[in-house]
């Protein structure tokens, strides 16, 4: 056994190798989210590529010739998968701003209260206790509490502002849904499996209003 074998087996026991490989290419695929606007066919292209470069076997194009129509196709594709997303996140909002008892706050949130609490709401210092599951307007689920089955902790003040807004809105005990556009979400950067400006819906419970959080900055841990 040499000295890796063993710093494995002293960490955790025996390995599954092939289920090791298969997730650390999860975690690869992750990391290349933008790749998502490709179909399964083109992406057998792209990781024949990179598995060319990885095993230095010779290259089937010149690169030289190739990468810039690469670039160039590449960003037409994720403009047009872009432009999707935001039509898809203002028919969703206009969707939830047309339902009954719906709101549209100034800055473009909608909130739907669904069940009302009791007490003081939480403020833009304070951090709340919170049941949740966030998706995307296609249905796709990227983050839930309740799916974990444990309800999470957060500083209102280190949440994306759509959180924020909404949970101030929001009594001790309130059920409610938050549709919140890509500005007051994660904008044009994204994050993990949500795409550049995308529109966020979120299921959420208040459970508790926690102590205040005076430091401020950064966004919600979530997906």
């Amino acid at each position: 056994m040499d000295a890796d074998e063993a710093a494995i087996r002293l960490r955790g026991g025996a390995i599954d190798e092939s289920k090791a490989l298969y997730a650390l290419g999860c975690n690869i695929g992750r990391q290349l989210g933008d790749l998502t606007c490709f179909k399964p066919d083109e992406l057998d292209g792209i990781f024949r590529g990179m598995k060319a470069v990885l095993t230095h076997s010779e290259l089937e194009v010149d690169l030289a010739t190739h990468l810039p129509q690469a670039a160039e196709f590449f960003k037409a594709r994720i403009e047009a998968e872009t432009a999707l997303v935001v039509e898809a996140g203002e028919k969703a909002i206009a969707a939830a701003a047309g339902e009954d008892g719906a709101i549209k706050t100034a800055s473009g949130l909608v909130v739907k209260i669904v069940q009302e609490g009791k007490g003081e709401p939480p403020t833009a210092t304070s951090k709340v206790r919170v049941h949740y599951e966030g998706r995307l307007t296609d249905g796709t689920i990227f983050d839930s509490s309740i799916k974990r089955g444990e309800p999470a902790d957060f500083p209102l003040a280190r949440v994306v502002p759509g959180w924020s807004e909404g949970l101030q809105l929001m009594k001790p005990g309130a059920k409610a849904t938050l549709t919140i556009p890509p500005e007051l979400g994660y904008g044009d950067r994204g994050k993990s499996v949500i795409p550049a400006k995308a529109t966020l819906i979120f299921e959420v419970e208040l459970l508790e209003v926690l102590e205040s959080e005076p430091e401020a900055g950064g966004g919600l841990e979530v997906g």
